[in-house]
């Protein structure tokens, strides 16, 4: 899928929909203007989309990002792969 199509352009919008619900920071709101706040996770959540990754790798991405990268170690596992089957469920 090329990255300047719709259909990749509106994969990475709707990854950014659930990025900003999932909102693991607690930070945006209702009407906030802060929806770029998980874009650099964007590209690499819509790869693993695209290669038809399962949840499971999908949780581990995001593990990673949450525990690691943003540092809330005791972030509940559930979440992550409750989040990661949320995006499964995304249609391109």
């Amino acid at each position: 899928m090329k990255k300047d199509s719709s259909r990749y352009k509106n994969l990475i919008a709707e990854c950014r929909r659930h990025w900003n619900r999932f909102d693991p920071i607690g930070i945006l709101h209702e009407g906030d203007d802060l929806d770029d706040e998980y874009d650099f996770y964007l590209p690499q959540t819509a790869k693993l989309l695209i290669e038809g990754a399962d949840a499971y790798k999908i949780a581990g991405y995001v593990s990673q990002i949450v525990r690691v990268t943003i540092g809330f170690r005791d972030f509940p596992e559930h979440r992550i792969v409750e989040f990661a089957k949320q995006l499964r469920q995304i249609d391109f």
